[in-house]
């Protein structure tokens, strides 16, 4: 843990001499006098950092250094905070220094700021003095490497594994993820056929899924909640995360929500549900499961005999509910197994071939030709097993480098206990932790501001978050592509990939391409880092748990109430309220309120007061407009509207020098019968929708303000609206940095024509989603996007937009196409078929007229992945020939269907998945065109696994 402490410092410190460095460059924002003090300052953590990385390798460094490395890390975030602070305040000035017009032009601006200045400058002096005291410290009590404890010289494993090229590294990058096989399967299986028992007079079964954190118990109850065969064995069902819930009340709230008839007053339900105390839930809940039909609740980690004793007492007895009904639940610890006495108990321990299924793949990533590796391997393992978690974070080390010698592992084998224990998961994780680099550790140990079991966390936000907080930069590349010209939010992608690939964080959902594109922390990896981070104080201690993921991690806002006063911060709006009051207002760089209800304009008039933000998230809240003040916020980088009703951008939001990436749109769903027009101008249009009910999406949109082209800053510019006339589309043309770029059109060809010409100059554009509106299917035949893209930028690769014109085919750069009301025929289909580049086709709602589409022999050669959603297709046919490197299928149906098929998978060689979405009351021809092929492709109905048996 001490490395981390080391890390941390080292990160702080760098990053304030970069910052120190480039104030001294710009010597005309230094006042006079102030300059020795910055150069004061800059020297000396020079050399603090040079001792930084010379105790980093002392592998016991005393309590001596511990602590003095910590009283480096908050000088360094001071100076940062003051530096920046500094730069800003004298960032506006007006220009012309050495003329005398240019003096007389500066001299008001002087006059001005002399106040704010010489604060700054005497806070810079302050400093100056402190890092004296923190050098004199350090020599006064003696704080050096300790002799004779250096750490063991060790290779240093790669970002990525270097060696086999692009595909081996897929190859072994594959051997991370999955299942092992029948696991999860068969724990379904089992626990349904003990479900459906009838067991002499006991109407209630309690059923226990048994194992330690991190085997999959939670997959395992989810799975079982979601079966289909669950539906029809149960009329009610209700899941429950009881580690997730604040107290037994939330517990039994959440049951009682879901335990109602459709038919029943849910409005009236909800609020007599939420007036209520713990007391009354427990017999509003007993009597409720005593009137109703047969039930099924199922509790997720429950941690606590005193948890399990909370819930049975709102349980009914015995014999006072309908037979068959029951309870399961996951527990780690045996208390609480043995008092709840269940009718049936899954062991995760006894599951021995999640063992053998490891072990394979930890000598595949070796290299099978290691035998002598086996031994030490399969010992590992064992002490790991049977943590599924632990043991693939074994497995990243073996990734990471797959160099390892008999010597190292024989190392980490002695550190290891016998049989897994909480020592063991330790050793492994700081194993891991310690071999990542530096910003990658600070990118960890930022995860620990969310709760603990918190179900999602969104990738963007969380990589560009983690670049607002200055944990990771374009420095920080990997020594081979410095000279490449990486961002620093591509460095911050490369980060969360090797996160995931090393095991610290698991996928939620991924993307049809493969990109994981959310993720969560297992507890024992959270535990883990929560420790360190509360070692290093990496977050400031004075936020309450429930608000760090909402503020930086560095803010020195002081949320302490006045001495006599009755504030106390328990909601974000409070310390809103706050910050118009705190002396650290400034500090603040990140603010995240996605989902916060009730925010009004004093609150984001007090946002707007933070001039060093640079990251605002508004994201699902209601807020309808932006404050005008919202200029001031001079630092900005990212500002999230998303899912808001902000319609219009005002001319005071373009003044946004610093912004990157500016992100809008709101996208809704609900069940209608017919098309409408908002008075915002939105179409409904039909969406994606597993049952048999007609679902349309509102699409709302915001309005490219004139003046666009002074954010010469911004990469991404994400669904807005232009005007018919086609301006403000020549006013997007100069945003040369630009990368990704949504568009709301009118359907008329002049406004697209102009769209068309304009993106040719933007050399950055990789990602082009388009949407037009005002026209039917048959109309968008004929304004398509490639009549006029003849020479399209060379790093575009992705195009989403609902009109396709014969001349696609001339499109071969396309990687990727997303088409929505296109109504295709089959001349249509073989000319995308043509695209020699296309790897990902998705075919939306109403993108193709005709129910059977068919792929056509020598098409669609590079074609990886296929979606098909909401259209009236119920045949997919592949001749012999047809997309041979095709993976995955996925068909998601938006009307009921008697039957769907797809003759000629036999034929596609490299096919792993077929997903089958929506309702459909037979997929028999679809199961026996899998059992046809040799691979074997896994069959999802549903999410579900369909279980393939042989003829």
């Amino acid at each position: 843990m001490d490395g981390s402490i080391f890390s941390s410092a080292h990160g702080a410190v760098d990053s304030v001499v970069g910052r120190l460095t480039s104030l001294l460059v710009s010597e005309a924002q230094l006042l006079s006098g102030v300059r020795s003090e910055v150069q004061f300052i800059s020297d000396e953590m020079e050399s603090m950092n040079g001792f930084i990385l010379h105790v980093a390798e002392a592998e016991y460094p005393n309590h001596q250094v511990r602590a003095w490395m910590k009283q480096i890390r908050d000088l360094a975030c001071d100076s940062q905070d003051c530096v920046d602070q500094y730069a800003q305040c004298l960032g506006e000035g007006p220009q012309g220094k050495g003329t005398v017009w240019g003096t007389i032009r500066r001299l008001p601006w002087l006059l001005r700021t002399m106040p704010a200045r010489h604060r700054l400058a005497t806070r810079i002096q302050e400093l100056k003095v402190r890092v004296a005291e923190v050098g004199d410290r350090r020599h006064r009590y003696d704080v050096t490497v300790p002799k004779g404890t250096r750490k063991p010289s060790l290779p240093v494993p790669a970002a990525l594994p270097v060696g086999g090229g692009a595909g081996d590294d897929l190859r072994r990058r594959s051997l991370l993820d999955g299942e092992p096989p029948d696991t999860l399967q068969k724990g379904t299986e089992l626990l349904l056929e003990w479900l459906n028992e009838k067991v002499g007079e006991q109407r209630l079964k309690v059923v226990a899924i048994f194992g330690l954190s991190g085997m999959g118990k939670t997959t395992l109850a989810h799975n079982l909640h979601a079966h289909d065969q669950v539906d029809h064995l149960f009329k009610y069902k209700a899941f429950a995360s009881v580690q997730e819930l604040d107290s037994l009340a939330e517990v039994l709230r959440s049951i009682l929500k879901q335990m109602h008839s459709p038919n029943f007053n849910h409005e009236l339900l909800q609020k007599k549900i939420e007036l209520s105390d713990e007391k009354a839930l427990v017999t509003m809940l007993r009597k409720h499961l005593t009137a109703i039909d047969r039930f099924l609740i199922v509790l997720d980690d429950v941690w606590s005999y005193e948890a399990w004793r909370g819930i049975k007492s709102a349980l009914p007895k015995d014999d006072d509910c309908c037979a068959g009904s029951a309870v399961v639940l996951t527990t780690p610890h045996v208390p609480v197994l043995n008092s709840c006495l269940p009718y049936r108990t899954l062991n995760f321990f006894n599951f021995d071939s999640i063992f053998k299924f490891y072990f394979d793949r930890a000598v595949t990533l070796v290299g099978k030709h290691k035998s002598y590796l086996k031994p030490s391997l399969q010992d590992i393992i064992r002490r790991c097993y049977p943590n599924k978690v632990m043991i693939r974070m074994f497995l990243g080390i073996l990734y990471a480098n797959p160099s390892r010698t008999d010597v190292e592992l024989g190392g980490l084998l002695a550190r290891l206990d016998q049989r897994f224990s909480e020592n063991n998961a330790s050793q492994i994780l700081m194993l891991c932790y310690n071999e990542l680099p530096r910003h990658h550790q600070n990118c960890l140990l930022f995860l620990s501001i969310f709760p603990r079991g918190y179900k999602e966390i969104k990738r963007t936000s969380l990589v560009r978050r983690w670049v607002a907080e200055g944990l990771i930069a374009r420095n920080d590349a990997a020594p081979d592509e410095r000279d490449q010209q990486v961002s620093a939010m591509e460095v911050a992608e490369r980060c969360f990939d090797m996160l995931v690939a090393r095991g610290f964080v698991s996928a939620v959902t991924t993307g049809a391409s493969g990109k994981v594109k959310s993720c969560k922390v297992e507890g024992l990896v959270y535990d883990f880092i929560t420790r360190i981070a509360g070692d290093v104080h990496f977050v400031d201690a004075g936020v309450p748990p429930f608000l760090a993921r909402h503020l930086s991690v560095r803010n020195r806002i002081g949320l302490q109430a006045p001495a006599g006063s009755n504030r106390s911060f328990d909601s974000i709006l409070t310390v809103l309220e706050f910050l118009r009051t705190s002396s650290g207002l400034q500090m603040l760089r990140v603010l995240d309120l996605e989902g916060c209800k009730g925010l009004e304009k004093r609150h984001l008039k007090n946002i707007c007061r933070i001039a060093l933000l640079k990251y605002l998230s508004l994201r699902n809240t209601d807020v309808t407009q932006l404050p005008k003040k919202i200029k001031r916020l001079s630092c900005l980088e990212t500002l999230d509207i998303r899912q808001t009703n902000v319609r219009e951008l005002s001319k005071e939001a373009i003044r946004l020098p610093m912004l990157k990436h500016l992100l809008a749109g709101n996208l809704t769903c609900t069940v209608t019968t017919t098309t409408t027009t908002n008075k915002n101008n939105s179409k409904t249009d039909e969406c994606k929708n597993n049952s048999s009910n007609k679902t349309f999406e509102s699409f709302l949109t915001v309005n490219v303000p004139s003046g666009v082209r002074r954010m010469k800053s911004l990469e991404i510019l994400s669904q807005v609206r232009v005007s018919n006339s086609g301006s403000d589309l020549k006013e997007i043309a100069q945003l040369m940095q630009l990368r990704k770029l949504g568009v709301v059109l009118n359907a008329k060809k002049h406004s697209l024509t102009d769209l068309i010409n304009q993106i040719e100059n933007l050399p950055h554009l990789h990602s082009l989603s388009i949407r037009t509106e005002g026209h039917n299917g048959d109309e968008s035949r004929r304004v398509g996007i490639a009549e006029t893209l003849l020479s399209p930028p060379r790093c575009l690769g992705n195009v989403i937009t609902n009109g396709l014109p014969s001349s696609i085919q001339n499109l071969q750069k396309l990687a990727k196409i997303t088409l929505w009301r296109t109504k295709l025929g089959k001349q249509d289909l073989h000319f995308l078929g043509n695209l020699t580049s296309l790897l990902c086709l998705r075919l939306r709602h109403k993108s193709y007229t005709e129910s059977k589409l068919i792929f056509t022999e020598g098409e669609f050669k590079s074609l990886k992945l296929l979606v098909i959603e909401g259209s009236d297709i119920d045949c997919i046919s592949f001749s012999k020939g047809a997309a041979p490197n095709l993976e995955k299928l996925v068909w998601t149906l938006d009307s009921s269907m008697e039957s769907v098929s797809v003759p000629g998978i036999k034929d596609l060689p490299k096919l792993k998945e077929l997903a089958l979405n929506g309702d459909c009351n037979s997929t028999d021809a679809v199961q026996n065109a899998i059992r046809e092929h040799r691979r074997s492709p896994a069959f999802r109905h549903n999410g579900q696994i369909v279980p393939q048996e042989a003829d």
